[in-house]
Order: C-alpha cells, then sequence, then structure tokens
C-alpha cells in the first residue's frame, strides 16, 4: 500500500510487526521486518507496505504529532 511523502509531513510514526513478515520500503530504503520487530521512521519519504510472504501479516502504525520545532 502506498504513501507520499506528504501525507507524514507533521506526525512522527512507529510501525509494529504483531504476526507475520512485513516488507516496508521508506524512500529507496527496504526494511524486513519480522513478528515483534518495530521501527520509528525518519524524515518524510514516500513508503510501501508489502506482504511478501504467503502467511498472513499484521502489523499497527502508531502516530502522534511531531511537536519539534
Amino acid at each position: 500500500m502506498p504513501y507520499p511523502a506528504a501525507a507524514f509531513a507533521f506526525i512522527r510514526q512507529v510501525v509494529w510487526v504483531l504476526e507475520g513478515r512485513l516488507t516496508f520500503h521508506e524512500g529507496d530504503t527496504v526494511h524486513e521486518l519480522d513478528a515483534g520487530d518495530t521501527l520509528e521512521r525518519g524524515e518524510p519519504a514516500p513508503c510501501v507496505f508489502a506482504n511478501n510472504s504467503a502467511t498472513e501479516c499484521r502489523y499497527a502504525v502508531i502516530l502522534t504529532r511531531d511537536e519539534r520545532p
């Protein structure tokens, strides 16, 4: 599922894999996350969440407002 960088301009985001395996594309960087893994996103960049396996993948995305100046 693709998202443009502008969608994340003023928020902080953590991706937490609950079950399965998630391939997360953050700009040109690819992260392979397994159940229990978390990833705090960096600067806004286009991203894609992908399940490239035959098993179900469940993940949570935790959002907070970025209050940094």
